[in-house]
């Protein structure tokens, strides 16, 4: 006699992930190159601005100061232009976390199209710094410094071995401090940063799902 029994199983994840994951390539044109599925691009526009599911965008709008580059890895959305802002005139880059804990964060400091004189930036938990980074030489074109404020001297290089830091913010506001309040350097630069959120124990899993099949006997 044969009989059918149905069986439920949960299955257990088969991998883990980052919770939220969100990039910014700074440019000057929307569509000049072609974002990640994680990305979206900044083109000056003043905070609040919501696209891909991320709210963010400078203190003051400042679209002037954009440039799109085309660099030694062409097309490569996190390398293909800049956002910058002067000396002494310290911009703000705001970027709302969907909640407190650890985040893991990448910076591209630096500029495909032009050398840069000395550079300043901070990253913050609301108003406080955690990491500040003043870099008195500058760079060369395509030359780029990473989060963890090593001179990554080809696209290819930070794109292959630029370093994250990791943060436990209090708040949910992350910022991105670019020049100090003083005069300092020339025009200081980003063109890309990304933060990803990591979920106690190291990620968020999948959620289990219940499948069901028949085995007969």
């Amino acid at each position: 006699m044969i009989k059918s029994i149905l069986l439920f199983l949960l299955l257990l994840p088969q991998n883990c992930f980052s919770a939220w994951d969100k990039g910014f390539n700074f440019r000057a044109t929307s569509g000049y190159v072609t974002d990640g599925t994680d990305e979206t691009y900044s083109l000056g526009e003043a905070y609040p601005q919501t696209r891909n599911g991320v709210t963010f965008g400078w203190a003051i709008a400042d679209t002037g100061e954009t440039r799109d580059r085309t660099t030694a890895s062409p097309n490569n959305p996190k390398l293909s232009g800049i956002n910058y802002t002067g000396s002494a005139d310290q911009a703000l880059f705001q970027v709302d976390l969907p909640a407190t804990g650890d985040y893991t964060i990448r910076v591209a400091n630096g500029d495909a199209g032009s050398s840069q004189a000395g550079q300043y930036w901070e990253l913050r938990d609301n108003v406080t710094a955690f990491v500040t980074a003043q870099f008195d030489g500058g760079m060369l074109g395509d030359e780029y410094y990473d989060a963890t404020q090593v001179l990554r001297t080809t696209p290819t290089n930070w794109i292959n071995n630029n370093a994250t830091v990791t943060r436990t913010f209090a708040s949910t506001t992350f910022v991105f401090a670019l020049a100090k309040t003083i005069d300092y350097g020339t025009n200081h630069v980003v063109a890309h940063l990304f933060l990803s959120q990591i979920e106690s124990g190291g990620a968020s899993p999948v959620q289990p799902q219940r499948r069901s099949f028949w085995i007969r006997r």
